[in-house]
């Protein structure tokens, strides 16, 4: 008997045609028309398609997100489906991706998020190379995850799979546009019809069933390396008007203590029932990486509440936030607790070194 895909669409460039609109790209083809690019994928599987909507991926919204995790969600549950392919844009597939991995808990089987960089009508191979070896990685791989497989060269000649939760699309414009974030390397390679686990990589196995948390806060801010006073004047003003739950607060250097500005502006919003979460934005090897133990300062922001990220990427960090507010309701130590936790592979130990 042959294994059956849920085959979810939501739009994204896969979806589209090069020559629709002189304006850009819309998707418009259904799950139906993208499989027809590889025909012969029906002689291995069986797809059953759900055409969900068609989106351009720059468009989503947090009520997205909500939509995509609870369509997913059933397949889970049911023993006739092998894995799950789900379609999106590559323009927020950052963000969307660390979504889905948040959102869908306990998998019993692979959900690879399906994206290229081109149209089927501009470069078929691409598409094919993608859709093929997505169809290879849900139904033999026997990964836990949610997962992205996207071309490993600039020619698409073979396939990284990704950790979702854990990728960044580094050009706008190369077949191979995303790799992994730093500390993280691909869990596996599909090549020649083959898939290959790389640096003894163990799916995760769970004793209970899957479940779903599929909701985001939307009460969330985010704040940019400033160190002026009025900057911050301005920021707190913002803050209160709409009524913050929480804060992302992504600095260039490692520490906080020795900046007052910085400092003061923490500890309010800590005192007034706000998280604080802290990103430093040292992507480079060489550059310092965040320290809550530098100073007594830092030390008591952190005893307070602050949650030291280290460098993990705005894009992990902001949608894991607002994942964990819409739970804790901005407990500031529920939400510290959650934000520390490794959920899907983010917590990362390069992130604190």
């Amino acid at each position: 008997m042959k294994p059956k895909i849920a085959f979810i669409t939501s739009g994204g460039t896969i979806s589209g045609k090069s020559n629709d609109n002189k304006y850009g790209i819309r998707p418009v083809l259904t799950g139906e028309q993208i499989l027809s690019c590889s025909p012969h994928l029906n002689d291995i599987v069986d797809f059953e398609i759900k055409d969900l909507c068609a989106i351009d991926s720059s468009d989503v919204t947090l009520e997205d997100w909500t939509k995509f995790g609870k369509a997913i969600f059933p397949y889970l549950q049911r023993d006739d489906i092998s894995g799950i392919i789900f379609t999106f844009g590559t323009d927020t597939l950052e963000f969307t991706s660390p979504a889905l991995a948040l959102m869908l808990r306990n998998l019993n089987k692979p959900v690879a998020v399906l994206a290229t960089m081109t149209t089927i009508d501009q470069n078929k191979a691409h598409v094919q190379r993608h859709l093929e070896d997505s169809v290879l990685a849900v139904t033999e791989s026997g990964i836990n995850e949610v997962i992205l497989c996207f071309s490993a060269d600039k020619n698409s000649t073979y396939t990284n799979v990704y950790r979702a939760m854990n990728i960044f699309k580094y050009s706008s414009g190369n077949n191979n546009a995303f790799r992994c974030v730093y500390g993280e390397e691909p869990i596996a390679l599909v090549k020649n019809g083959k898939i290959h686990f790389l640096n003894g990589y163990v799916s995760p196995a769970y004793s209970k069933p899957p479940f779903l948390i599929p909701e985001f806060s939307r009460d969330i801010y985010h704040i940019r390396d400033i160190l002026s006073p009025s900057a911050f004047d301005d920021h707190n003003r913002v803050i209160e008007k709409y009524g913050i739950k929480g804060i992302l607060f992504q600095i260039t250097d490692n520490k906080i203590g020795e900046h007052p500005e910085r400092y003061e502006f923490i500890k309010k919003h800590l005192q007034e029932g706000r998280p604080v979460a802290i990103i430093s934005n040292t992507l480079e090897k060489h550059l310092p990486n965040l320290d809550l133990s530098a100073s007594e300062k830092d030390r008591e922001l952190e005893q307070m509440g602050a949650i030291p990220l280290g460098r993990m990427r705005f894009p992990q960090a902001i949608t894991k936030l607002g994942w964990v507010i819409s739970q804790t309701n901005a407990d500031i130590l529920k939400t510290k607790e959650l934000m520390l936790h490794n959920y899907a592979g983010e917590m990362l130990p390069a992130n604190y070194k």
